[in-house]
């Protein structure tokens, strides 16, 4: 290849990361994945009691629907660790829509019927080969936190896994959480996060979600889609800002190119990738 040709693409790359770049938010995203995906989908919007419930990113959800892959999981093919935890996670999303949604057709309660069989056998199938005590060097950040909180919710959707290693995990966040004061969460905003608003979702049940809109950066928590979500989710007044900055990440990847929403966004912070 001569060097006209190499500048030409240089040239070429440089402007299509240019033509994303966005005065609020930046630009720059990591390796997309459909866990953050699937919490993203579960995000209610804040509405009167009497009025029926509404989901804000029904994208999301259609999304997360029509990427099961065949053997009825989700996730990252070459890591059983993260097919496991993905399908999980979108497992709940799938019973929580079925539970919550209203005036939902007879076809596409089935159809969702069906998704969820076909990923609790996908669980069943493959959990007993999870040996969870030999992974602890490669378990994703916040895994001993949040991990607990998706096996509790799907048991309060009436489905119960035996997972090995359960109770040591369980004993993990038991201890982690005590030896972490939640005030760092609700103090003021300072220059270095607290890194635990990366993983918001293991902070469900024992956070006050109220006490830390302060730590919003682009409408983002810790530049974490998740995490976000999470936050709108759990927090009893609804942000604005965190509800336009999911938006954004959800029309960067979902909308604008088919792909899963990035794990993290922006990360003009560190490098764009």
């Amino acid at each position: 290849m001569d060097e006209d040709s190499i500048i030409l693409q240089a040239n070429s790359l440089l402007n299509e990361l240019l033509s994303t770049y966005d005065e609020n938010y930046h630009h720059g995203t990591i390796v997309s994945g459909i866990y953050d995906t699937a919490w993203i989908s579960m995000v209610q919007k804040k509405l009167p009691a009497s009025e029926p419930p509404q989901w804000a990113y029904p994208i999301c959800f259609d999304f997360l629907c029509q990427n099961q892959a065949e053997d009825g999981g989700w996730g990252n093919p070459v890591s059983l660790l993260d097919r496991i935890t993905c399908t999980l996670v979108s497992l709940l999303a799938i019973k929580k829509h079925l539970r919550v949604s209203e005036n939902i057709s007879i076809k596409n309660w089935l159809n969702l019927q069906h998704q969820a069989a076909r990923a609790i056998d996908f669980i069943h199938l493959n959990i007993e080969d999870w040996e969870l005590d030999s992974l602890d060097t490669r378990l994703p950040i916040g895994f001993e936190l949040w991990f607990p909180v998706v096996i509790e919710k799907l048991e309060e959707e009436g489905l119960v896994f035996e997972v090995p290693g359960k109770i040591r995990i369980l004993k993990l966040r038991q201890k982690k959480l005590s030896r972490f004061p939640l005030e760092v969460l609700y103090s003021p905003a300072g220059l270095i996060q607290p890194s635990p608003l990366f993983t918001l979702e293991g902070f469900i049940g024992v956070l006050d979600f109220s006490k830390i809109s302060h730590h919003l950066r682009y409408g983002s928590m810790f530049s974490s889609p998740s995490s976000t979500a999470v936050y709108l989710m759990e927090s009893p007044v609804w942000d604005t800002a965190a509800e336009a900055y999911l938006q954004h990440v959800v029309e960067q990847s979902i909308v604008k190119d088919g792909r899963c929403v990035p794990q993290m966004f922006p990360t003009s912070t560190f490098d764009i990738d």
